[in-house]
Protein backbone atom coordinates (compact mmCIF):
# COMPACT_ATOMS: atom_id res chain seq x y z
CA UNK A 1 0.00 0.00 0.00
CA UNK A 2 2.91 2.33 0.67
CA UNK A 3 3.53 1.99 -3.00
CA UNK A 4 0.37 3.86 -3.71
CA UNK A 5 0.65 6.54 -1.01
CA UNK A 6 1.68 9.93 -2.69
CA UNK A 7 4.11 11.74 -0.92
CA UNK A 8 1.43 14.36 0.44
CA UNK A 9 -1.12 12.02 1.55
CA UNK A 10 1.82 10.06 3.44
CA UNK A 11 2.73 13.16 5.27
CA UNK A 12 -0.80 13.90 5.99
CA UNK A 13 -1.82 13.60 9.52
CA UNK A 14 -4.77 10.84 10.34
CA UNK A 15 -6.37 13.84 12.19
CA UNK A 16 -6.13 16.30 9.41
CA UNK A 17 -7.40 13.65 6.45
CA UNK A 18 -10.14 15.32 4.14
CA UNK A 19 -12.82 13.88 1.97
CA UNK A 20 -11.47 15.50 -0.52
CA UNK A 21 -8.04 14.84 -0.23
CA UNK A 22 -9.24 11.16 0.24
CA UNK A 23 -11.02 11.07 -2.84
CA UNK A 24 -8.66 12.51 -5.26
CA UNK A 25 -5.91 9.64 -4.02
CA UNK A 26 -8.69 7.14 -4.69
CA UNK A 27 -9.38 8.61 -8.33
CA UNK A 28 -5.94 8.94 -9.41
CA UNK A 29 -5.44 5.20 -8.27
CA UNK A 30 -7.83 4.56 -10.27
CA UNK A 31 -6.59 6.38 -13.50
CA UNK A 32 -3.68 4.10 -13.65
CA UNK A 33 -5.13 0.41 -11.82
CA UNK A 34 -7.84 -1.71 -12.10
CA UNK A 35 -10.57 -1.15 -10.07
CA UNK A 36 -10.17 -4.62 -8.43
CA UNK A 37 -6.60 -3.29 -7.31
CA UNK A 38 -8.09 0.20 -6.59
CA UNK A 39 -10.54 -1.72 -4.15
CA UNK A 40 -7.92 -3.76 -2.34
CA UNK A 41 -5.38 -0.57 -1.90
CA UNK A 42 -8.45 1.08 -0.66
CA UNK A 43 -9.52 -1.85 1.65
CA UNK A 44 -6.36 -1.80 3.32
CA UNK A 45 -5.80 1.79 4.05
CA UNK A 46 -9.55 1.67 5.17
CA UNK A 47 -8.35 -0.71 7.82
CA UNK A 48 -5.52 0.77 9.04
CA UNK A 49 -7.65 3.82 9.47
CA UNK A 50 -10.04 2.55 11.26
CA UNK A 51 -7.61 0.70 13.79
CA UNK A 52 -6.07 4.12 14.47
CA UNK A 53 -9.22 5.64 15.19
CA UNK A 54 -10.38 2.69 17.57
CA UNK A 55 -7.31 2.96 19.10
CA UNK A 56 -7.53 6.96 19.80
CA UNK A 57 -10.52 8.39 20.70
CA UNK A 58 -9.55 11.79 19.18
CA UNK A 59 -9.61 10.55 15.58
CA UNK A 60 -13.18 8.90 15.95
CA UNK A 61 -14.37 12.02 15.03
CA UNK A 62 -12.70 12.66 11.56
CA UNK A 63 -13.69 9.01 10.50
CA UNK A 64 -16.10 10.34 8.29
CA UNK A 65 -13.29 11.39 5.91
CA UNK A 66 -12.61 7.57 4.79
CA UNK A 67 -15.63 6.45 4.74
CA UNK A 68 -17.27 7.73 1.68
CA UNK A 69 -13.94 8.18 -0.64
CA UNK A 70 -12.72 4.92 0.12
CA UNK A 71 -15.68 3.08 -0.92
CA UNK A 72 -15.06 0.32 -2.85
CA UNK A 73 -15.65 0.51 -6.76
CA UNK A 74 -18.98 -1.57 -7.53
CA UNK A 75 -18.51 -4.92 -9.78
CA UNK A 76 -15.14 -4.84 -9.79
CA UNK A 77 -14.46 -7.83 -8.59
CA UNK A 78 -14.93 -11.18 -11.19
CA UNK A 79 -14.82 -14.21 -9.42
CA UNK A 80 -12.06 -16.28 -11.58
CA UNK A 81 -13.71 -20.06 -10.89
CA UNK A 82 -11.02 -22.15 -12.01
CA UNK A 83 -11.51 -25.70 -11.44
CA UNK A 84 -8.54 -28.20 -11.66
CA UNK A 85 -8.71 -31.79 -13.67
CA UNK A 86 -7.53 -34.78 -10.99
CA UNK A 87 -4.92 -35.06 -12.94
CA UNK A 88 -3.47 -31.79 -12.03
CA UNK A 89 -4.73 -31.74 -8.43
CA UNK A 90 -2.47 -35.10 -8.12
CA UNK A 91 0.12 -33.53 -9.63
CA UNK A 92 0.00 -30.63 -6.65
CA UNK A 93 -0.17 -33.28 -4.17
CA UNK A 94 2.29 -35.28 -5.47
CA UNK A 95 4.34 -32.42 -5.66
CA UNK A 96 3.99 -30.28 -2.90
CA UNK A 97 5.87 -32.15 0.04
CA UNK A 98 9.20 -31.00 -2.31
CA UNK A 99 8.59 -27.41 -1.42
CA UNK A 100 8.27 -28.60 2.41
CA UNK A 101 5.83 -30.08 4.94
CA UNK A 102 3.56 -27.11 5.73
CA UNK A 103 3.28 -26.90 2.10
CA UNK A 104 2.34 -30.57 1.55
CA UNK A 105 0.01 -30.07 4.19
CA UNK A 106 -2.27 -26.93 3.00
CA UNK A 107 -2.17 -28.39 -0.89
CA UNK A 108 -3.65 -31.77 0.94
CA UNK A 109 -6.13 -29.69 2.47
CA UNK A 110 -7.14 -27.89 -0.21
CA UNK A 111 -7.58 -30.93 -2.34
CA UNK A 112 -9.46 -32.87 0.15
CA UNK A 113 -12.25 -29.77 0.99
CA UNK A 114 -12.72 -28.38 -2.55
CA UNK A 115 -13.45 -30.82 -4.46
CA UNK A 116 -17.29 -32.33 -5.02
CA UNK A 117 -18.87 -29.49 -3.30
CA UNK A 118 -16.73 -28.93 -0.10
CA UNK A 119 -15.48 -32.68 0.01
CA UNK A 120 -17.89 -33.39 3.13
CA UNK A 121 -17.28 -37.47 1.81
CA UNK A 122 -13.59 -37.23 0.78
CA UNK A 123 -10.16 -38.02 2.58
CA UNK A 124 -6.84 -38.78 1.24
CA UNK A 125 -8.23 -42.14 -0.04
CA UNK A 126 -10.09 -40.26 -2.61
CA UNK A 127 -6.47 -39.28 -4.25
CA UNK A 128 -5.11 -42.86 -4.23
CA UNK A 129 -5.09 -43.50 -7.61
CA UNK A 130 -2.14 -40.24 -6.78
CA UNK A 131 0.10 -42.25 -5.43
CA UNK A 132 0.20 -46.06 -4.90
CA UNK A 133 3.01 -44.70 -2.03
CA UNK A 134 -0.28 -43.04 -0.04
CA UNK A 135 -1.19 -44.66 3.58
CA UNK A 136 -4.60 -45.33 2.08
CA UNK A 137 -4.32 -47.02 -1.24
CA UNK A 138 -2.74 -50.09 1.14
CA UNK A 139 -6.87 -50.36 1.68
CA UNK A 140 -8.39 -50.34 -1.57
CA UNK A 141 -11.96 -52.05 0.12
CA UNK A 142 -12.20 -48.85 2.30
CA UNK A 143 -12.40 -45.24 0.52
CA UNK A 144 -14.09 -43.86 3.38
CA UNK A 145 -11.01 -42.74 5.75
CA UNK A 146 -10.09 -39.81 7.88
CA UNK A 147 -6.33 -38.11 8.25
CA UNK A 148 -5.29 -37.59 11.46
CA UNK A 149 -3.81 -34.03 12.09
CA UNK A 150 -1.14 -34.40 14.24
CA UNK A 151 -0.15 -31.53 17.00
CA UNK A 152 2.93 -31.09 14.77
CA UNK A 153 0.44 -31.07 11.30
CA UNK A 154 -1.09 -28.25 13.53
CA UNK A 155 1.96 -26.00 13.88
CA UNK A 156 2.23 -25.98 9.99
CA UNK A 157 -1.92 -24.61 9.84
Amino acid sequence: MRYHLTSALAATRVGELTELGLSDWHDGLAEKLAPATVNRTATCLKAALNLAARLDPRLRQNSSAWKIPLAAIPDAEESRNVILVDDTVCHLVIEAPAIGPAFALLVEVAALSTRSGGGHDLCPASFEHCSPAHPCSADSGRRRQSRHVSSGDREHL
